[in-house]
């Protein structure tokens, strides 16, 4: 498998003993037994929670399924099949809380290795989990797939994560199902002490609105102590009631408009649309990476003034494709409700929201996103889900050791603060005594000519290198 580290390919030891190795070592780094346990996920006797849970992550990276790992003369589990299913099953278990608690040890992780000045950002963005060929799944219903243009039988899996620039990390999640879902919910759930597990909690937020799905994810995200300035998300998420929403949570919003002509915006004293505000202003000439820049107030409706939401927040036109004639018009427009930034730096911002694709893309190819679990119950689909982010988690986690110098560890921040408190002058000396001394060790060269060689040197120096050298 590529993403795996380079050091655990080059270990003599076999494929398994260096899956184990890794998980181990994240395991111990982020305290993997404690998230579970915030999550009341853990067991008064028998086989330890943690040990289940990392036997099942490793299943993707040993090319395993479930029952092939059972039946493996060198397996090293310690429990059968229905105890993970138990596990998998179980409705007292806060899988949100679970991967806010881990990913939140792996964002204090990186920022020691991220500068105070650069902006981290939440990005949102839901994509399909199929289940096509299953006929009694728990609140599955039909979505519809933008991307192809078909329906399909399944969820719509709404993630939050955390970005940096360079590394993504996943934060929440939600398994959205539709309206339609209510009916089952309240037939399936006919007990008030089952409605008031986390179970329920789980499936009340599948048959809500992607929207409110979505604040929820950022309250229980900020309110366990995940620091971000922005959230980037696509045109589908972008209304003036989500831009004043996060304006109340101390959140910027970099998003996608649609070119609607339902959305309105005050500029120039009038009320007019996003193509109004194109057609009425001077472009900019020449092969530029934006095309017009503009600060308005994004309004709710036309009609009603006491329905307006005025919020200031800058447009900024991006040309859609460069091999398009300019009388097209074919043009994107991104909003930003922080009017500081420069075109450059909201450009670059919504640049970033395309992590999360490729965070799609590689939970789907890689590490069985959707495929692994076959279960018709809905806490063993969002177990699953939690699984598959974790295993994301490690591979983020490896990378950025192997690829970040910075990750030594103590040591290269005791030489840099060594550096850093070092007088040059000092430096200048040490350096000079450490050349004499190798040169001394050569009994060819004569002593006099040395004592020239440094002499010339320090004649060759500037005027006040050589002053504040004979004052030292």
């Amino acid at each position: 498998m590529k993403t795996l580290s380079h050091s655990c390919k080059n270990e003599k030891s076999p494929r398994s003993d260096a899956v184990e190795k890794l998980t181990s070592r994240f395991q111990s780094t982020f305290k993997l037994a404690f998230a579970l346990r915030a999550a009341h996920a853990y067991k008064s006797k028998g086989v330890p929670v943690s040990e289940i849970f990392t036997f099942l992550v490793n299943l993707a990276f040993r090319n395993l399924s479930l029952f092939r790992a059972l039946q493996l003369n060198d397996s090293s589990a310690r429990f059968s099949k229905d105890t993970c299913y138990r596990f998998l099953n179980s409705s007292s278990i806060n899988w949100n809380r679970f991967l806010n608690v881990l990913s939140l040890r792996v964002m204090q992780w990186l920022d020691a290795l991220t500068s105070e000045t650069r902006k981290t950002s939440f990005i949102v963005d839901d994509t399909p989990f199929k289940r096509n060929r299953s006929l009694r799944v728990e609140l599955a219903t039909s979505q519809f797939d933008h991307s192809t243009k078909s329906y399909y039988t399944g969820f719509r899996c709404l993630c939050l994560a955390w970005s940096d620039g360079n590394s993504t990390i996943p934060v929440d999640f939600g398994l959205l199902s539709s309206e339609k879902g209510k009916t089952a919910l309240e037939t399936s759930c006919p007990d008030k002490r089952r409605r008031r597990s986390c179970g329920y909690a789980a499936r009340s937020e599948a048959v809500s609105k992607a929207t409110e799905v979505m604040l929820l994810c950022l309250k229980r995200a900020l309110s366990l102590g995940c620091r971000a300035r922005y959230v980037l998300f696509d045109s589908w998420f972008t209304s003036p009631a989500m831009l004043s929403h996060l304006l109340e949570m101390k959140l910027y919003a970099v998003a996608m408009v649609k070119q609607s002509t339902k959305l309105l915006y005050r500029s120039g004293g009038k009320l007019c649309t996003v193509k109004t505000i194109y057609d009425e202003n001077c472009k900019r000439r020449g092969r530029s990476k934006y095309l017009l820049s503009v600060t308005a107030v994004m309004c709710r409706s036309a009609t009603s003034e006491a329905e307006e939401l005025n919020i200031p927040v800058k447009l900024v036109f991006v040309r859609k494709n460069e091999k398009v004639s300019r009388k097209a018009k074919n043009y994107l427009v991104l909003v930003s409700t922080d009017t500081t930034l420069t075109e450059k730096e909201i450009i670059q911002l919504y640049r970033r929201r395309w992590n999360i694709e490729v965070f799609f893309k590689i939970c789907k190819t890689l590490l069985r996103f959707g495929k692994e679990s076959r279960s018709i119950s809905y806490d063993a689909m969002r177990a699953s889900l939690a699984i598959v982010f974790v295993r994301y988690l490690i591979l983020a986690w490896e990378q950025r050791v192997n690829t970040d110098v910075r990750t030594i560890g103590d040591l290269f921040f005791e030489y840099a603060e060594e550096l850093q408190e070092a007088d040059w002058k000092d430096a200048l000396q040490a350096l000079l005594t450490a050349i004499i001394v190798e040169i001394n060790k050569n009994d060819v060269i004569v002593k006099v000519n040395i004592e020239k060689c440094i002499k010339s040197f320090l004649e060759n120096l500037p005027e006040d290198i050589r002053q504040k050298l004979k004052c030292a």
